[in-house]
């Protein structure tokens, strides 16, 4: 798992994050090795709200060589990282999702823990379709 208290990585201060239309999730920089999108779990959902500008953001970062390897990882504030995988292969599970639209803080994607999506119109496959 990321460490991100291990004094290699840094948080982009949050003036930075709302700038670049990403705030609440996080950005954590290490030098040019890694990039790291790091969603923060809510008190009121059971899901992660994984934003599509930060997920953009670090992808192109990744592409045009500012950093060698870009994560998307889901927090908690008690146990610090509990998910990782790939930005890459995250936006490739996400090519066919529809982000929604948030009012307050654009386009998302609801994660499971699993970091795989989630979707709340999908019929589970025990369900019956018309």
């Amino acid at each position: 798992m990321l460490d991100l208290k291990n004094g290699q990585w840094k948080r982009f201060s949050d003036e930075r994050t709302k700038a670049l239309g990403i705030f609440p999730n996080e950005i954590w920089k290490n030098g040019n090795a890694g990039g790291a999108l790091v969603v923060m779990k809510s008190s009121k959902y059971a899901e992660y709200a994984l934003s599509k500008v930060g997920l953009d953001y670090l992808t192109a970062a990744q592409q045009a060589g500012r950093i060698s390897e870009a994560y998307i990882a889901l927090a908690t504030w008690q146990d610090g990282v509990i998910a990782q995988k790939p930005a890459s292969e995250v936006a490739a599970a996400l090519v066919s999702v529809t982000p929604r639209d948030g009012p307050k803080f654009g386009p998302f994607w609801w994660m499971k823990a699993d970091l795989t999506p989630f979707n709340a119109n999908q019929l589970s496959s025990e369900e019956e379709v018309l």
